[in-house]
């Protein structure tokens, strides 16, 4: 009998030693030089996230079968380090990360679907840190990258609503992606930036280049990335409310970001809004609210093992943009509803299996005025499902660092019906009111890397349901002289077929004294190859980066004024798209970056731009050549710091009339009143500069006053 309770006694105590290896949990404090404890520094292990409280203690739970358990600690301003973990060590391991004020050491993604550090990935990419959103004076990724970047301007559209110009190219050659799955934007390829939520940005990404292998179509101009927030175990909660006083009207934006995470359940939720104040009618009455927006988001994660996470997200942001009309409406002008599953899988041997499918649904309305006064009727709906499946090998094999092999189906369709009663109203102008297209691609990149040198091939091979087969190969190449030079070459071959809008549109905008705007259904897609080379020196407090590129663009795609009369119209043009001979936007950017002390910091800008049109014979229209920014950043105290800004933009060329060239100078401050609380305000535009170009959106000096919580 007693046997038998020793033996009962054994297989338990067995039992519970067995489960305490497979489950470890490992223990630490991470802490600054100076022994100084860094909240909320980043635990990565696997799937698993976490982070540190306030005293820079942190636990993890680990998988003991695993035999390279990694543990990667990060945190902005510091450089990312990587422990081995000893299942054995006792007691509590402190973890001391050093200060970048360079920021090389933040990883990146978007460049090969895998992880690297800036310095060592073989693709140039900007980064914009979530410390940078939170003290600049910005209400929408727009602002962010337009404040951030002088070669990115925003621009009102000839069409309405605004867009942004990319190193003279507009958004459409770029392809805009949440953690790399892109965005639904409008039928002509422009993306509605207010529905990105800005406190659930951990960082943004951006490639300038072409990156048609990884991304598809769309990628001519390169890649914006946003990554948002991971999941955390413990709880994180940040709340950013802004209020901006303008000389035309005032607006105020509130955004919120909750994170909670309890065994292998983790849990996000976020919230954006934004309203404006009313404009003057005609009888000086002043018609409230005639602007704003909200955009609500869920994420759920589940992480049932450190092989395993799914991951589920919706969100859903609704828009009543600006409307003269002092009428109720009851219906949003823009509205978008979106999905998105993600399944992650990895094994003992660092394979990897990335799957996700998105179903987004964007709609579009008019405010109609004639005939249904005070409401508004579908203009269009405009729907996607994408899905793509990748397979990572992360490993060495030879030569080979790693290989991604991936397939993928993107589906789209817009539906435009005659809703107003009109004869040929809707966007196609025909009894036809849908268009489909389905693009299915595969694709295969490798990473190898020999000494001091990498390389980067990959190909990719598209059939798009009009335009049948498309091959896109690229190759990158890095090269580190010693640890202060790196060298880097990039070619690719890039392609973006035509919108729906593109090739089938036949829209009557307004009345007499409007325009026609017509598709083409024999449009060609636009072909691209892009070729660019970077050199970068970094030492000690130093970073310069000298970057010369050229994009020849075959067949853009372009509006053009036929200037016929219309039968529909009294008077007034008719825009057809069109392809064009051919466009190269070639240029040169060279970004400097000191830093005196962790005090004092100087950051320089500058862009030379040529973007010729081969139709014309002169430069594109909408493009200035020049552009710069200097930037200085001083800590008064610890919790006081200063911020200066000053933009240059060269002349922008169109061509019935160039526009002046001109700067704008921003000031901001920031006062911490605990690790919890602090405030910014400041004033954009200093100088109240005001640009009389219907296509400009500086509207003069703005003072604003942030508050931001995080906890």
């Amino acid at each position: 009998m007693v046997n038998n309770k020793i033996i009962f006694m054994s297989f338990f105590a067995n039992l519970f030693f067995i489960s305490f290896c497979i489950s470890a949990t490992f223990n630490g404090t991470v802490l600054d030089q100076f022994g100084s404890p860094i909240d909320k520094a980043n635990i990565i292990y696997d799937s698993y996230g976490s982070s540190t409280d306030k005293n820079g203690n942190f636990f993890i739970e680990l998988d003991e079968t695993k035999p390279n358990k990694i543990i990667k600690i990060s945190h902005i301003g510091y450089k990312t380090k990587s422990i081995s973990v000893n299942f054995f060590i006792k007691g509590q391991n402190e973890i001391v990360l050093d200060k970048d004020y360079l920021l090389l050491d933040q990883v990146v993604t978007t460049g090969i679907h895998l992880e690297k550090s800036l310095l060592n990935s073989p693709i140039l990419t900007e980064v914009i840190s979530n410390d940078q959103i939170r003290q600049m004076s910005a209400s929408s990724l727009m602002d962010v990258l337009e404040k951030t970047i002088p070669s990115i301007e925003s621009e009102v559209q000839q069409h309405g609503g605004q867009d942004l110009n990319i190193q003279g190219l507009d958004s459409k050659y770029y392809l805009f992606l949440i953690d790399g799955v892109r965005m639904a934007g409008e039928t002509a390829g422009n993306i509605d930036f207010n529905r990105i939520n800005l406190s659930n940005i951990d960082r943004i990404e951006i490639i300038n280049g072409g990156a048609s292998v990884l991304y598809g179509s769309g990628a001519v101009g390169g890649v914006v990335n946003i990554i948002t927030k991971g999941v955390k175990e413990n709880l994180d909660l940040s709340i950013t409310t802004k209020s901006f006083f303008k000389s035309i009207k005032n607006d105020q934006y509130i955004s919120s970001h909750i994170n909670y995470g309890i065994n292998s359940f983790f849990i996000q939720l976020d919230a954006n809004l934004k309203k404006g104040d009313g404009y003057r009618n005609n009888n000086g009455l002043i018609i409230q609210p005639v602007f704003g927006y909200y955009s609500l988001g869920s994420r759920v994660k589940f992480v049932p093992s450190p092989r395993l996470s799914a991951d589920f997200r919706i969100s859903k942001y609704l828009n009543d943009s600006e409307n003269f009309n002092d009428q109720d409406n009851s219906f949003y002008k823009f509205r978008d509803i979106g999905g998105l599953f993600v399944v992650n899988y990895s094994d003992l041997q660092s394979k990897k299996i990335n799957f996700f499918i998105k179903r987004d649904n964007y709609k579009k309305n008019l405010y109609n005025y004639t005939t249904n006064e005070g409401n508004q009727v579908l203009l269009s709906d405009y729907n996607i499902l994408h899905s793509r499946l990748v397979f990572i090998l992360d490993e060495n094999i030879n030569f080979f660092k790693n290989v991604s092999f991936g397939i993928e189906s993107f589906y789209e369709s817009v539906n435009s019906p005659d809703n107003l009663n009109v004869p040929d109203d809707g966007y196609f102008g025909s009894s036809i009111s849908l268009r489909e297209g389905l693009t299915q691609s595969i694709f295969l990149i490798s990473d190898l890397i020999y000494n001091n040198y990498q390389f980067v091939i990959g190909a990719r091979l598209d059939n798009h349901s009009n335009y049948g087969n498309h091959f896109g190969p690229k190759m990158s190449f890095m090269y580190k002289k010693n640890n202060n030079y790196t060298y880097r070459l990039n070619m690719s071959k890039n392609f973006r077929s035509p919108t729906l809008k593109e090739l089938y549109m036949n829209w009557s905008h307004g009345g007499g004294g409007g325009f026609i705007l017509k598709g083409d259904s024999l449009l060609l897609p636009e072909e691209s190859f892009n070729l660019s080379a970077t050199l970068e020196f970094h030492k000690s407090n130093y970073y310069a980066t000298l970057k010369c590129y050229s994009n020849y663009i075959k067949n853009m795609i372009l509006d053009i004024d036929d200037f016929m009369m219309s039968d529909d119209f009294s008077a007034g043009d008719t825009l057809i798209y069109s392809n064009i001979k051919s466009v190269s936007v070639s240029g040169l950017d060279l970004t400097w970056k000191y830093y005196k002390s962790k005090k004092l910091q100087f950051v320089h800008y500058m862009s030379y731009l040529y973007p010729y049109n081969n139709l014309t014979g002169s430069q594109l229209d909408g493009t200035n050549r020049v552009s710069m920014k200097f930037s200085i950043d001083y800590s008064l105290l610890e919790w006081l710091q200063i911020s200066s800004s000053t933009k240059y933009i060269g002349e922008k060329y169109y061509s019935e009339k160039s526009t002046d060239p001109y700067f704008v100078v921003n000031f901001s401050s920031k006062t911490s009143l605990n690790s919890f609380i602090s405030f910014s305000f400041g004033v954009d535009n200093v100088l109240n500069y005001q640009n009389e170009n219907n296509f400009s959106t500086v509207f003069g000096q703005t003072f604003f006053i942030n508050m931001d919580y995080k906890y």
